[in-house]
């Protein structure tokens, strides 16, 4: 009985001492590995958020951009990193759920390397054409498409928009030529000057082109109308179906404790509902706050559709 009590005693304060621990948490700086260069939208609403998480952690709150490879290099410098919450990161569909339908080999295991923290935005896509068309509603616009499909070309700079482009053939029924450029500034010149019919395109340049009178937004990949552009309809208010939407969060490395996954949590909750970082997730789609073990469990359930959508589109892994 003397033992037991003991070994009770001691087990006692063990645990009381990782609770102790646990509880300053954090107690130095914390890191936030972006895995994009410095100035594009994952940095920019980043440092956004860290504004108003520092304070609220306590501690300053670095980011570390480490670019490469579409995020796969960022992303596995962060699973390499000790799980006590002092290094986290930024991810999103590429590098996760779509990992293994883009790419033949990852330096990680996507559903099992990482704890996710919070997801924090559904980023939507666009039909944007030019102005000569602002008279024409998405329906008569694809029927255009089917009329002449030489002319009608779409564009776009990233998987997506070529999942959307077969999405948007396959439901109405018609064919197109899909253009891949290797960047926005081709895409857009070649849209506005007619070389193409339209291009598929993220939403923050997109409200600048529209709202500027640069350029039309056709239709939004949305499952609903946008705040941000409430006379725009969705394409599947015309294509049942058509729907789609990239989403980006924060992650842990795995086996991060769960007191300092929630704790983190909560924080990040608090951050995004300044209103610079609510109008920044608005601008790019829809703001969210799930919470970590709904961030787990969507991450492998969405591992499934984005390689059933890669193989629908005939896109093979790099």
């Amino acid at each position: 009985m003397k033992v037991a009590v003991g070994v009770i005693i001691v087990v006692g304060l063990l645990a009381a001492g990782m609770a102790g621990a646990q509880d300053k948490y954090p107690s130095k700086p914390v890191r936030i590995i972006v895995p994009y260069a410095a100035g594009g939208s994952p940095d920019a609403f980043t440092r956004i958020v860290i504004k108003d998480l520092a304070p609220r952690l306590g501690q300053p709150v670095i980011v570390e951009n480490k670019p490469g490879a579409q995020s796969l290099l960022g992303l596995a410098y962060l699973a390499k990193q000790a799980p006590d919450g002092y290094t986290i990161g930024y991810g999103g569909v590429s590098g996760l759920s779509g990992g293994r339908a883009l790419f033949k080999s990852l330096p990680y295991d996507p559903s099992n390397d990482f704890s996710g923290i919070v997801m924090v935005q559904d980023a939507y896509f666009a039909l944007v054409v030019r102005n000569e068309e602002k008279g024409t509603t998405f329906r008569q616009f694809l029927d255009k498409m089917r009329k002449s499909p030489e002319k009608y070309s779409i564009g776009g700079n990233s998987v997506v928009p070529e999942i959307i482009s077969k999405m948007i053939e396959t439901a109405a029924k018609t064919t197109h030529n899909y253009i891949r450029y290797t960047g926005p500034a081709q895409q857009v010149a070649d849209m506005l000057g007619g070389r193409t019919g339209g291009i598929i395109h993220t939403m923050n340049p997109t409200l600048v082109m529209h709202r500027s009178g640069q350029a039309h937004v056709m239709a939004v990949s949305s499952p609903e109308r946008l705040p941000t552009l409430p006379d725009v309809p969705t394409m599947s208010e015309v294509l049942p179906g058509v729907t789609l939407a990239t989403w980006t969060g924060y992650w842990a490395p795995a086996k991060t404790p769960r007191p300092i996954i929630e704790h983190l949590y909560k924080q990040f909750v608090e951050a995004l509902k300044q209103p610079a970082a609510l109008q920044y997730s608005e601008n790019v789609g829809k703001a969210l706050a799930m919470p970590p073990a709904e961030v787990d469990a969507f991450v492998r359930k969405e591992e499934a559709r984005w390689l059933s959508l890669t193989k629908a589109a005939g896109i093979e892994p790099e």
